[in-house]
């Protein structure tokens, strides 16, 4: 073999896990600068619009793949600055590091129970896995509706 060269998947690979970083980074201070809910709000839809982007308007690698993989790995990732937030806000100090740790991996055992038990069966129901991707991706609208039954945390104490 001549020549190093990268797979296309790893360079978009890379922009996105680039952008992940800066997403994790910026989701707390969000959280704190807006408030709980409007910045889950804000990360849910700016997290819709740039996976359903990255999904539907690049059909090629180049540029634009690798710009709008970046927007998406920052927007997508910012729940991991907002989660280490606000979960500890929610529950009293004798059950904190339990009630989090629940929350927290209870979407991580939703998230791979969908990936092994249905991914699949979305890419072949609507025929490749970028259509698959998008459908997914409406799991920010449900998110979108169930924040408003969760409470708003910015300023006040823990709960003892």
């Amino acid at each position: 073999m001549g020549g190093s060269v990268v797979p296309e998947r790893a360079i978009a690979a890379m922009w996105m896990a680039f952008g992940q970083i800066i997403g994790a980074f910026v989701g707390g201070p969000m959280a704190e600068w807006m408030g709980r809910r409007w910045s889950y709000v804000l990360f849910c839809v700016t997290s819709l619009i740039s996976v359903v982007a990255l999904y539907t308007c690049v059909t090629s690698f180049g540029p634009a793949l690798l710009w709008l993989a970046m927007i998406a790995g920052i927007c997508t990732t910012t729940f991991f600055g907002w989660l280490p937030l606000y979960l500890p806000e929610l529950f009293p100090t004798r059950i904190r590091a339990t009630g989090e740790g629940i929350t927290f991996n209870f979407g991580r055992i939703i998230a791979a129970a969908g990936v092994v038990f249905g991914m699949g069966q979305l890419v072949v129901v609507f025929g490749g896995y970028a259509k698959a991707a998008t459908i997914v991706a409406m799991v920010y609208i449900l998110g979108l509706a169930l924040i408003w039954f969760a409470p708003e945390t910015k300023g006040q104490k823990l709960p003892d």
